[in-house]
């Protein structure tokens, strides 16, 4: 019954009507990825928001698929049993990278986690000084804690930022998906074909020619 999803391939549907085609990444937009390294960035502010989001296995690592229960009323992945995690989104500008980038936290608070990190410094620092917008600096010591300080304004290389985020809010104007489009957006069916997902249809008894 499981047909592994190839990113770019051509998939019949399970009802044999007509074919799509998966695309892994439909814009430009990442997630932020944290290492022992520090890692500086700008908080984009007024632009966050939350999704609902799968994770699922695929290839070796780990990728995010957009709950479809919002948009369709229906999703495959929390038919099946699959719960999403909600995940608050928050823009932000990589000073290294030079690019506007996601930065995704759980709702995870325990000690060590990124989200009351980040929130506690936004409150403490989130209106701009003078003009000037604060950096945050993030490491990832271990697999399940971050360390989140607060940095200083960039000089160099301002203007640069400027214009990334002038670009990305233009993006972000054009349309309201933009934000989540660093999240894998399937179809219901297309979600059925995703090993995690199929697999536990198989073992729920969820019948997949209904679904189609």
């Amino acid at each position: 019954m499981y047909k592994q999803i190839k990113w770019g391939k051509e998939y019949t549907r399970y009802d044999g009507s007509k074919t799509f085609r998966v695309e892994k990444n439909r814009n430009d937009l990442r997630i932020a990825r944290f290492s022992r390294d520090k890692k500086y960035y700008v908080p984009i502010e007024n632009y966050y928001i939350c999704a609902d989001v799968h994770y699922v296995s695929h290839e070796e690592t780990r990728i995010g698929l957009l709950c479809n229960q919002e948009e369709d009323n229906e999703c495959s992945a929390c038919n099946v049993g699959h719960e999403p995690k909600q995940m608050t989104l928050m823009p932000v500008y990589d000073v290294f990278l030079k690019e506007v980038q996601i930065i995704a936290m759980s709702e995870n608070c325990d000690p060590g986690s990124l989200s009351p990190q980040i929130e506690s410094i936004m409150i403490e620092h989130g209106d701009k000084d003078e003009g000037q917008d604060i950096t945050i600096c993030i490491s990832k010591p271990d697999m399940y804690s971050f360390d989140v300080q607060v940095g200083f304004p960039i000089k160099n290389g301002a203007k640069i930022m400027e214009r990334k985020i002038k670009e990305f809010e233009k993006k972000v104007k054009a349309g309201s998906g933009y934000l989540v489009s660093c999240y894998t957006e399937l179809s219901n069916d297309e979600m059925l074909q995703v090993e995690e997902i199929n697999m536990m249809a198989e073992v729920s008894g969820y019948d997949l020619d209904d679904a189609a």
